[in-house]
């Protein structure tokens, strides 16, 4: 098995999408930041003393330790979270352009540290009406180290050499970061169906109509036990499992008075945790479920109403961010730990701050990217890496 788990690797973690980290976070709200101007903040992956970031076209690559840069390739759009290899103390980070897929190997023995280009490809894929882009799709792993790239309507699977193993063909819009469990791989399409493929050969297998997932090309699943929890619209986080060759639709959580759209659960084994927004246009809520969706065992509310971050777990912490927060939730009861609210850092000319990524835990740290943006009544982007701990 190839998949690391001293690190937060790639997209909520692991492949499972668990969103838990494997090490600690931080226990207050002491912070730096790292000011990316108009470049923009995404996606962060940390291993081996080292955390990774897309912004501006970039592949940046960090000294945790210092925070200095140690080097930065070009990325034709970067999107999506990377995926960080590390066979035999040989690591490699692959990360998903716009059009083209990227695997870089890390040169240790270059003073600092150094990203090499290994290999790119520009794959094939169907037409689509909406986007034939990559656009918020991570890349992710088997237990066996095959890699897959998702783009447009296509997941498509590779070797660590780059070699062309198989690729799934389906005329549908692929939403967010496939999740795999037991031998398949799951997504959630633009045409309300879960789907379902056989890791081994990419075909398909079965698919679940389940019209009330979110469609905003975010949502991903998270794997446990078996069973694959879906966040959704309309009040529903739905769990499904495979029998045979098709899916069961388990349980729905509902309630009149939510509307889910994160763009993952999250869960330590014992829970499932969900930010939401509540119906109406309420505030953005944290909530807390067991493992069969029938009861919740706290709710966080936030004062804000944009909800765009997954929460994520580290050694019975859940961080979450909405607007211009970041919370620490004891995972038991979901006190509080700490907050941090941005407007203090950032202000709020031309736009407040806002949230843009989840908070990732690791190493007594936690790594949030936050921006500012607006283009009336004048163009302003203004977008943080922020460090807690």
């Amino acid at each position: 098995c190839n998949e690391i788990v001293t690190g937060w690797t790639q997209f909520m973690s692991d492949y499972s999408h668990t969103g838990k980290s494997t090490s600690n976070g931080p226990l207050t709200n002491s912070h730096t930041n790292k000011d990316f101007g108009q470049d923009g903040v995404g996606s962060i992956t940390i291993y081996d003393n080292r955390f990774y970031v897309l912004t501006g076209g970039e592949i940046k690559m960090y000294d945790v330790a210092t925070g200095n840069l140690l080097d930065s390739d070009p990325i034709i759009s970067p999107t999506g979270d990377p995926y960080i290899e590390d066979i035999n103390g040989n690591q490699a980070i692959y990360v998903n352009g716009e059009s083209v897929f990227y695997k870089f190997v890390l040169d240790k023995t270059a003073n600092p540290p150094r990203l090499v280009p290994s290999w790119s490809k520009t794959p094939t894929v169907g037409a689509n009406p909406w986007n034939i882009g990559a656009r918020n799709k991570g890349v992710v792993s088997d237990a066996n180290g095959n890699i897959y790239f998702s783009r447009a309507d296509r997941i498509i699977k590779y070797d660590s050499s780059g070699n062309l193993l198989a690729s799934t063909n389906t005329a549908h819009y692929i939403s967010g970061t496939p999740v795999i469990s037991d031998g398949k791989i799951l997504f959630y399409s633009d045409d309300g169906k879960i789907y379902y493929y056989s890791l081994e050969n990419m075909q398909e297998r079965g698919s679940l109509a389940v019209s009330y997932i979110s469609s905003s090309g975010f949502t991903s699943g998270t794997a446990l036990n078996g069973k694959i929890y879906f966040p959704g619209e309309g009040a529903s986080i739905v769990s499904v499992s495979d029998v045979g060759s098709s899916l069961v639709n388990d349980n729905i959580r509902t309630s009149s008075g939510d509307s889910y759209n994160s763009p993952s659960v999250a869960t330590d084994g014992n829970k499932i945790f969900v930010t939401y927004n509540q119906y109406g246009g309420g505030p953005c809520r944290v909530s807390a479920y067991n493992p069969e969706l029938s009861s919740s065992s706290w709710n966080y509310d936030f004062s804000d109403t944009v909800c765009l971050s997954a929460p994520t777990i580290a050694n019975g912490i859940v961080y979450a961010g909405a607007g211009t927060k970041a919370v620490a939730l004891d995972a038991d009861d979901g006190s509080l730990v700490w907050n941090h609210d941005f407007i203090n850092d950032l202000g709020t000319s031309c736009n407040s701050p806002y949230v843009r990524t989840a908070i990732i835990p690791h190493g007594g740290k936690a790594y949030v990217g936050v921006m500012k943006y607006s283009v009336f009544p004048s163009s302003c982007i203004d977008s943080r890496l922020f460090i807690f701990g």
